[in-house]
Formats: structure tokens, sequence, C-alpha cells
């Protein structure tokens, strides 16, 4: 009788086991993608309530994107705006996988100056826990965002701009005016997988989630995001040109500022300025403005750079590379690719035509012309805008707040 009584206390514990080994299988293959996407579905169509109770449930099952897009919507929609809700869901998302879009939205809530969750020594520990070097904190109001999967294999040729000092612009904080049917496109998203290992800028050029940055931006990368207006995604690599050193990225979700080309002639003297994400640990996180004018506007090719480039005598620093070079009408009037120091360039007369050369200390930046630029983004059938120069005249602030909307962050996995 005894060892019946263990025979079938056995056999009740391995039918149990076997419950749950199923219901694991189960629960392993469940896509929670279809789910989701009704979720976010009726938040769209002003089922607010129940669509936060899905994505709860959602999230306590495992669906670790389902607590990323509950983070982002409490961060960034006004009308559920709730920074400690933020901070609670993008938590339980770190608890499942130290995932970049958790941290990212941790990084906006604890670095925030102002905000009431401030605490940039927390977001350090989190940061250390998850194996990632720490970086400056954002002391600027941010709109936090989703982002999307994305991968392509990118070879070729890799030019590195030189490092200046920079002027430090922090944007005014202002309320948003993306609308909540934008943010909820980038909310749906998630970033790729992986901690990015370079980085740079580029700039919106039409509505469609169309950007562009140099091709050395993107080389040798396996999959690579955008970061918009607080908003992430990742991002399709849709062509690019070495010798132009220019790359086209397609995020397919609205991009609704983006920059409008200045295709006139280039004039010597023309007052530029230039906006870009410079290396974080050395300037933050932040954009950086800096200001300068087009040096020689002749668009040859010479020793030292292919047809379609610029000189300019605006500091560039490491990070910059691909973000956007505008006029003070705000037309898009280039895009930051590569310079040369003094010493790189006597070096090279005397190397090729036995010349010496005797220069300051001084660098030398190109940028790839906005008529080059705009004229192969054009043989892709990609539509385009002109600069209208009507407008009235704006402030360097107010130029900066005005070109730092059209402005992308590049993150290369």
């Amino acid at each position: 009788m005894g060892r019946g009584k263990y025979t079938y206390r056995i056999v009740v514990v391995l039918f149990s086991l076997l419950c749950i080994w199923e219901a694991q299988i189960s629960f392993a293959s469940k896509d929670f993608g279809n789910d989701r996407r009704e979720a976010i579905s009726d938040f769209k169509n002003g089922n607010v309530t129940l669509a936060l109770r899905k994505l709860e449930r959602l999230g306590a099952s495992g669906d670790i994107n389902s607590f990323l897009v509950l983070g982002a919507l409490h961060l960034t929609v006004d009308s559920i705006k709730s920074i400690r809700r933020s901070e609670r869901y993008f938590l339980k998302a770190l608890d499942i996988q130290c995932h970049p879009n958790a941290i990212e939205g941790l990084r906006r809530i604890y670095t925030t100056r102002g905000s009431s969750r401030f605490d940039p020594l927390k977001f350090k520990s989190l940061e250390k826990n998850c194996g990632i070097p720490p970086r400056a904190p954002k002391l600027t109001e941010e709109d936090g965002g989703g982002s999307d999967n994305s991968d392509g294999s990118i070879a070729g040729q890799s030019k590195k701009p030189n490092s200046q000092s920079t002027v430090r612009l922090v944007p005014k904080m202002q309320e948003p005016r993306i609308s909540d049917e934008v943010r909820l496109a980038w909310a749906e998203k998630t970033m790729p997988k992986g901690n990015p290992v370079s980085g740079g800028s580029a700039v919106a050029i039409n509505g469609d989630g169309y950007f562009l940055t140099n091709h050395h931006v993107i080389e040798g990368c396996d999959a690579v995001s955008v970061t918009y207006n607080g908003m992430s995604a990742g991002s399709h690599v849709l062509a690019w040109s070495e010798n132009l050193d220019i790359a086209l990225l397609q995020t397919n979700l609205p991009s609704p500022y983006f920059a409008t080309f200045d295709v006139t002639a280039p004039r010597v003297g023309e007052e530029l300025f230039a906006l870009g994400y410079p290396v974080e640990f050395l300037f933050g996180s932040d954009p950086s403005f800096s200001l300068g004018h087009i040096t020689n506007a002749s668009e040859m090719e010479t020793e030292i750079k292919p047809a379609g480039f610029l000189l300019v005598s605006i500091p560039i620093a490491n990070g910059n590379s691909g973000g956007p070079i505008f006029t003070k009408e705000l037309g898009l009037r280039g895009i930051v690719s590569f310079g040369y120091d003094s010493s790189d360039l006597a070096g090279l007369a005397k190397e090729e035509k036995g010349l010496r050369l005797f220069l300051e200390t001084a660098t030398f930046n190109f940028m790839i012309s906005s008529r080059s630029a705009d004229k192969w983004v054009k043989t892709l059938g990609i539509k385009t805008k002109q600069t209208r120069k009507n407008q009235g005249p704006m402030t360097l602030q107010e130029l900066a707040e005005s070109g730092m909307k059209t402005l992308g962050k590049v993150l290369c996995y």
C-alpha cells in the first residue's frame, strides 16, 4: 500500500511537470505581435483604457515589447503622460532584458533636469548593471519613443572627420508638436538588438522617413538605427555612393520635420551653420551647433576631394559626420563629410608633387554639396523639396532649433 501511494505521488508530480513543460513550450512559441498590434489599434481608435490593459497583460505574459510601448506612451502622449508609470514599465522591461529602448527611456527620465524622477546616479547604476559604458547625462527636456528592427551588411571605404571645438547650444524647452499618431507609429517598432559600436548624424529629407547620412557612417554595420525628435527606429540602408560618401536610410515611418534643399550656385563667404551629434563622452548627448562659411565654391575634383564637395570653415567634431549644414534661410546647403589637418596636406603635397608647403596649423573640412546630394537622391526616385527664400529673418537660436527638428542620430550595430 505504501509503495502504491508513493508511485501515485510520483505519477502526479511527473504529470504536473509535463503540463508545465508543455505550457512553457506553448508560451515560448507564442507570437505576441498580433495581440500587441491589436492593442495599439485600440489605442488609435480611442479605446485607451482597453488598449493599456491589453498591453499590461501582454507584458505580464513576458512580452517585453508591450512594456516598451507602455513606457513610451506614458512618456510622450500628453493625454496619459506619467513619468512614474513610464519609469515603472521601462523597469519591468529591463527586468526581462537589458533592452536599449528601456535604457534610453530611463535615461530620459533620470537625466532630464526638472524631471520629478531626476536621478543621474541611479541611471549610471542601471547602465553598469547592464554592462554599458557610462555616458554623459542629458540635461534638456526630451520626448521618448520606440523603434524598429532592421539589418543590412555594408562594406566599403571609410573616412574619418577631424575633431575641433564646437559651440554648444541647448534647445529651448517647449511642447512637442509631433502628433500622437506619429509617436505611436514609431513606438510600435523595436530597436536592433545588441549595443551600438559607432555612430554619426543624419538629416530627414522628406516626410516619409528618408534620411541622408555619410557612407562611412554606415560602412560595416550589420544594422542601423535612427533617432529623430526623441523617437528611435531601426532603418534600412536603401542606397549609398562610396565616391560621394553618401547613404540613404529608410525608416518607413513619418518624419514631419525635414530639410529642404538649397540648390542655387554656392557663393564664397556664404554663412552656414552645422548641426550634429558629436562624440558623446566628450560633448554629452545633446546636438552641437557650429558656424562657418563656404571657403571655396568650386565643386570640381581635386587632389584631395572628389567632385561634388565644397570646402568650408566650419568646426566639425567627430560624430557630426552625416549631419546637415544649413544656410541662414534654413536651406540644406550640404552634408558634413570629412576633413584634413594642414600637416596631412603638407605631407600629401610633398609625397605626390614633391612640393614643400608652409601651412598654418588648421583643419580643412569638406561637405557634400546640396546640389550633388539632391541630384543623387532624385536618381533613386525619392522626392525632395527646394528651399523658399521668402521667409523672414531668424535668430541663430531659432535657426538652430528649427534645424534640430530635422536632425537624426545614427547608431551602427
